[in-house]
């Protein structure tokens, strides 16, 4: 979104919170509505899509957002698409055209793969 004075402004923070969800302990319909009505599937982090992992819903998962829209604003395009599947196994590619620092692309990384344990078992399973 644009301001008057033609700044770029962040919006769309409708899961961000305090609050720390356990999906056993909440309830897993109720997480799944809540998840469903303030976040975008493309920037959902594993745990918002698997939620029978029962991994602790807390401000991870805005970090993991963060990640997604780094990725988009370098790229021009979302890291896993619409893809739950792709959300989940953790995998994206960086363009081969890429024209940003090692540095960036490892920045790109951190809040989207390493730190989101059903992500790194996934890629263990395999």
């Amino acid at each position: 979104m644009i301001d008057e004075r033609q700044n770029f402004v962040l919006c769309d923070f409708g899961s961000a919170t305090s609050r720390v969800l356990l999906p056993s302990a909440h309830g897993l319909v109720r997480c799944k509505e809540e998840i469903e009505r303030y976040t975008t599937l493309a920037y959902r982090a594993p745990e918002l899509i698997d939620l029978y992992s029962n991994v602790p819903l807390g401000p991870q998962i805005d970090i993991w957002a963060m990640g997604c829209l780094l990725y988009c604003l370098c790229f021009a395009t979302l890291p896993f698409g619409d893809s739950a599947l792709a959300i989940q196994s953790g995998n994206y590619s960086l363009p081969d055209s890429s024209p940003y620092s090692e540095r960036l692309h490892k920045l790109i990384g951190k809040p989207t793969v390493i730190t989101h344990p059903p992500a790194s078992l996934a890629r263990s399973s395999h």
